[in-house]
């Protein structure tokens, strides 16, 4: 009897484990995203701190005061009043609770350096794969590394895999012909 409480305690504890079982492969690309491709970006962006429980902490892009679509991933969005509140019209945002790190102006050029898809399996649905697109994010006089970019996408249909692109209404993809001057950077002058 003692043996069979034993065993039953111990099974909400691997229904929780089994429920999070996630296994994280990087790929050179899916969906509307591939390592290495540019994007500029059509609108004023956020910087925040994502954190929605399961993905890993790292700042992320995501936009201001906008109502999406349905097919809009729309993970963390800020609203105008909070932007307008602690960052003004600035790159950089005062200490708030609202994890707003800062701004990211229209222009700035945003290249894909990592697609990941977690491959998971959850007790109540099955398998539950997720998807993570990290990038640099080039505005005037920074770079920013490893920002998440999933709040800028759209979730394609069909297929048994979870698949995004970027939004057309937020990213315009870019030509790596372009100078960074059209994006609003600094060009570092050439070394002699």
């Amino acid at each position: 009897m003692r043996a069979n409480l034993r065993i039953a305690g111990c099974l909400p504890a691997l229904a929780l484990l089994a429920g999070c079982v996630s296994i994280p492969a990087e790929r050179e690309s899916l969906g509307g995203y591939a390592r290495g491709q540019s994007f500029e970006s059509r609108e004023r962006l956020a910087l925040v701190r994502s954190d929605d429980g399961h993905l890993s902490k790292v700042p992320a892009l995501t936009t201001i005061g906008r109502r999406r679509t349905c097919r809009a991933t729309n993970l963390f969005g800020v609203d105008q009043a909070a932007v307008d509140r602690y960052c003004g019209d600035s790159l950089t945002c005062a200490a708030n609770d609202r994890d707003i790190m800062g701004t990211v102006p229209a222009g700035s050029v945003i290249t894909v350096r990592r697609v990941v898809v977690k491959q998971g399996w959850n007790i109540m649905f099955g398998r539950q794969d997720d998807m993570s697109v990290y990038g640099d994010v080039q505005t005037p006089g920074a770079l920013h590394r490893n920002i998440e970019l999933i709040d800028l996408s759209v979730w394609l249909p069909g297929g048994d895999e979870v698949r995004v692109a970027p939004d057309p209404a937020l990213l315009a993809p870019r030509s790596p012909d372009t100078p960074l001057a059209s994006a609003n950077c600094v060009l570092a002058s050439p070394s002699p």
